[in-house]
């Protein structure tokens, strides 16, 4: 071997190492990058999760209602900002007069009538004394009924009581599931 072949050869081998080097620098340095993002999510996760929860005092001022089963407490963040009935709500069970429909209602399976029932929900209609409605304004200590239907995921009647309205416009709710029903099924025409 030559002496010029030689030098070529060991200029070629010096220069793959500094190439391997530097990637291995690289990949280290992305490797570091990708665990201090991750990090960094499950920070914000915390932050989330303390910020959308009710706080201690509201907590500890429903403890004993929340020890029954199928209760909670949740904050509701205004719309605008984050993207009627005064019953108590210990007093709102299956037997309610404003709950008794939403109870017996049966979701329709054909889409036609299901989108029927969801322009009706917008706009609200009255069955006896109760008004329902998809939207309602929020009243501090209302207590109102939900019956959340999702199609081929999950269908559930709840009620809950606006608890309070904190500084930025979010709301406590102190809630009860009342009933779980079938997963409802959506025949798409």
């Amino acid at each position: 071997m030559t002496r010029r072949s030689m030098f070529l050869t060991v200029q070629t081998l010096a220069l793959v190492l500094l190439i391997s080097i530097a990637g291995a620098a690289q990949s280290q340095d992305r490797a570091k990058l990708e665990r201090d993002i991750e990090a960094l999510r499950e920070q914000l996760k915390e932050k989330e999760l303390e910020f959308l929860s009710p706080s201690a005092e509201d907590r500890a001022r429903f403890a004993e209602f929340l020890l029954q089963r199928d209760t909670g407490l949740a904050r509701l963040v205004p719309r605008e900002k984050y993207r009627e009935k005064l019953n108590p709500l210990e007093s709102v069970g299956l037997d309610h007069e404003s709950t008794q429909y939403l109870a017996a209602f049966a979701p329709p399976t054909a889409e036609p009538e299901a989108r029927e029932q969801q322009r009706r929900s917008a706009y609200g209609f009255a069955i006896g004394r109760n008004r329902y409605k998809g939207r309602l304004p929020v009243i501090v200590n209302g207590s109102y009924v939900l019956r959340c239907i999702s199609y081929e995921r999950f269908d559930v009647l709840v009620a809950f009581r606006v608890v309070r309205q904190d500084t930025d416009g979010s709301v406590i709710l102190l809630w009860k599931k009342l009933r779980e029903f079938s997963t409802p099924f959506l025949v798409r025409q």
